[in-house]
């Protein structure tokens, strides 16, 4: 698959992972699926939502908008389990941050008026595994990112999809964890699957694009009814 194929069928991000379960997201995302990590990381008072990190360059890392954050330290500014926020802009050096669902600025940044120094940050990603239950998606729905009337910008309910999308990958995070017995993921890789297993059964997919004047919209399709000819 291009990767303009790729990226147009990508339903959903890290961050939309995380609102999902955000107390369980830092355990959950793969360990070795490191973008960037450093303990050098610096909020500059006049700018307290940008994370610079002299030692990273972001951009070659590949983060981008939608990738988490997970602060750490310096302790006792972030507990333990540390924080998380997402990536709403990224440069070389520096990332700005926002609150998980928000917009740029809004609500209390990562530190005080202060600024802070020695932050110790890390990135994880569950890109792959997003990218895979997006495919996935479109095999069950028949959106073919090569057919402009069932694209997937010819969706009018991507949300739906971003759903199905999060639900497949925590329930299988939640499946590859509870082997490892953390705490009640085994309940809740039951929930999730379920969960998914329900949102699935709901998705009607309609379409918004026709091969041109006069033409019809292919009709709308489900689990049960996907077009298969094209």
């Amino acid at each position: 698959m291009s990767s303009e194929a790729q990226l147009a069928s990508v339903y959903a991000s890290d961050e939309d992972v995380c609102i999902r379960a955000y107390a369980d997201f830092a355990t959950l995302v793969p360990k070795d699926q490191v973008l960037a990590s450093g303990n050098d990381g610096v909020f500059d008072p006049s700018d307290l939502w940008t994370l610079t990190s002299a030692s990273s360059d972001f951009t070659a890392q590949g983060l981008a908008v939608g990738h988490v954050v997970q602060i750490t330290g310096p302790a006792p500014d972030f507990k333990a389990a540390g924080s998380l926020f997402a990536v709403g802009v990224v440069a070389t050096n520096a990332l700005t941050l926002r609150r998980l669902g928000k917009g740029d600025g809004i609500g209390l940044p990562p530190c005080s008026s202060g600024g802070l120094n020695g932050v110790t940050f890390a990135v994880r990603t569950f890109d792959p595994q997003i990218e895979d239950a997006s495919f996935e998606i479109n095999q069950k729905f028949g959106i073919d990112p090569s057919w402009a009337t069932m694209a997937p910008d010819a969706v009018d309910n991507l949300r739906v999809l971003r759903q199905a999308t999060v639900l497949t990958v925590l329930a299988r995070a939640y499946a590859t964890s509870s082997h490892a017995k953390n705490g009640d993921f085994d309940v809740k890789a039951i929930t999730s699957k379920q969960a998914l297993s329900d949102a699935l059964a709901t998705v009607e997919i309609r379409w918004t694009k026709s091969l041109g004047v006069g033409a019809s919209l292919p009709p709308p399709t489900s689990r049960f009814s996907t077009r298969i000819g094209r």
